[in-house]
């Protein structure tokens, strides 16, 4: 087959294979885009599908974070009211006991005094050695031992006795006024303040009446009128606060 020939049949079937080609190409293409179309969209579900696995992974933890931290804050929310049903009822019987002691310390109340009048030296020394006069020391009781008068027995004894009843009112409000700061943390600040305000109500009392007590007349009934008028409305107040913190009506 010469030159020509092959030149004159190209010529004549290069329309076909042009449209062949195309055909085929055009095949190919439609395959080829399903295909990556199909391969795509698979790994789209698949990755879909493993961020969702992430999410909810993630979701868990997250609510397990939650759960863990609200476990805690109500934990430590409940400790705390345990806590304040230990102080707030100490904190009660605290002051209670510190204005028993202020009343005593500011003579307003009813004192028994020994008859010295009465009292044989064996007498005496039965009396100074009983337990109701542990507090006298024992200098105190060589002093009252030493006198030769009744009376003057008599006032060294009810000044040691007021003495003593001052000293322990000043002991408890010490020891009050301690334990609130140690423990006002747990207090809110209604039930703080009332206590507090008791507290100071006390000490200026105590304290007026020891400053005046023998100089200053005015002094010595302004503590004693802060017990008589105005300490039962401190108490009463400050025992509603507690009560209302403690929620003692819904018990």
């Amino acid at each position: 087959m010469n030159l020509d020939v092959v030149l004159q049949w190209l010529k004549n079937a290069w329309p076909t294979i042009v449209v062949t080609s195309a055909a085929a190409w055009g095949y190919f293409e439609f395959v080829g885009k399903k295909w990556i179309d199909h391969r795509f969209s698979k790994d789209l579900e698949a990755f879909k599908g493993e961020q969702q696995q992430k999410l909810e992974a993630y979701k868990s933890q997250q609510q397990e974070e939650i759960e863990r931290l609200r476990h805690r804050l109500s934990s430590r929310i409940s400790k705390i009211h345990e806590k304040e049903f230990e102080v707030l009822p100490r904190a009660w019987l605290m002051l209670n006991d510190l204005r028993g002691a202020a009343h005593r310390a500011l003579d307003l109340t009813m004192k028994p005094y020994p008859d010295f009048r009465n009292f044989s030296q064996a007498k005496l020394e039965e009396f100074l050695g009983s337990e109701p006069v542990n507090w006298l020391a024992e200098y105190q009781k060589d002093e009252l031992r030493k006198m030769n008068s009744s009376e003057r027995q008599e006032r060294y004894y009810m000044d040691a006795l007021q003495s003593n009843y001052m000293n322990e009112a000043n002991d408890k409000h010490r020891k009050f006024l301690n334990y609130l700061i140690e423990h006002q943390i747990f207090m809110t600040g209604e039930v703080h303040d009332k206590f507090f305000g008791a507290q100071k109500a006390l000490l200026s009392a105590l304290t007026s009446y020891d400053v005046g007590k023998g100089t200053d007349h005015k002094l010595v009934r302004e503590g004693q009128e802060e017990l008589i008028n105005n300490m039962q409305a401190r108490i009463d107040e400050t025992e509603k606060a507690v009560q209302k913190r403690l929620r003692v009506e819904e018990a």
